[in-house]
């Protein structure tokens, strides 16, 4: 299904031109955008201009992307999406094998902010079906200031994640950084041990 202000059809390079709130969907796969062109032999889709991408439950926003119909892959740069309470963004997004998203440039944040208050960094993310994304290069920031770096990080998003970080601010504690890992986890026991910083004391 295909709509847009305007369409034009390039009859010679089997190439349909659309313009103006462009809505291009298939099955689970829907994009929106300012300006598209489907190479319809090729079937594949160029997209610009306020892009918005959704397959199945995940959102992406971008400035632009080139999608392929036939491996359900694609490519966005300057990108992000949100999954749960995740913000991710990266100059350039795409689905390789195995469903596992790559995010070059990449910076994550549990804070929905332009300019979060606590973030990562990483050179490059790689996000795969089973809710796990692993980060080379992570950086963690409270504002401008680095505060960690680990060569790899790898982190569940389940709540029942063995290591977690987590980043907050309070007038109390002022920005923190909450680590945790649990070394004993049974049906009847579990022993976490916790590192935390506070750039305030508090009361």
């Amino acid at each position: 299904k295909m709509n847009a202000d305007k369409v034009d059809f390039d009859y010679e390079n089997n190439v349909s031109n659309f313009s103006g709130n462009v809505n291009i969907s298939k099955d689970s796969y829907t994009l929106k955008a300012d300006e598209a062109k489907l190479y319809n032999e090729e079937r594949r889709a160029v997209a610009s201009g306020h892009v918005l991408i959704k397959d199945k439950d995940r959102v992406y926003f971008c400035d632009d992307v080139s999608y392929d119909f036939n491996v359900r892959q694609g490519v966005m740069n300057n990108a992000s999406t949100v999954e749960e309470i995740w913000v991710m963004t990266g100059s350039r997004v795409e689905q390789i094998e195995n469903n596992t998203i790559r995010i070059t440039d990449a910076r994550v944040s549990t804070c929905s902010k332009d300019n979060p208050h606590f973030y990562m960094t990483a050179s490059e993310i790689l996000f795969s079906p089973n809710r796990e994304f692993t980060a080379k290069k992570a950086i963690f920031w409270l504002g401008p200031i680095p505060i960690f770096y680990f060569p790899s990080y790898t982190r569940c998003l389940d709540e029942n994640a063995r290591f977690g970080v987590r980043f907050g601010v309070g007038s109390e504690m002022g920005f923190q950084t909450l680590t945790h890992y649990d070394f004993i986890r049974t049906d009847h026991v579990k022993a976490t041990v916790n590192a935390d910083y506070h750039t305030k004391r508090g009361a």
